[in-house]
């Protein structure tokens, strides 16, 4: 796995995480995409949370 060099991107990473435990996956695609975070990047983070870096917060659901 690469090292994060773009801390501007790692930012959206992180902050689509938040949007996508709060508002779901559609929300935090479009977060991400407009936050120029490239399609594999999303795929990567919103699909599979074994897939997602060391330091990515990992999603737990909310309880209701």
């Amino acid at each position: 796995m690469q090292l994060r060099k773009d801390m501007d991107t790692a930012q959206a990473v992180e902050n689509g995480l938040v949007v996508d435990e709060v508002n779901g996956s559609a929300s935090a695609w479009a977060y991400l995409a407009e936050h120029g975070v490239p399609t594999p990047v999303i795929l990567r983070v919103l699909v599979s949370q074994t897939r997602r870096r060391q330091s990515d917060p990992i999603y737990t659901p909310r309880s209701n």
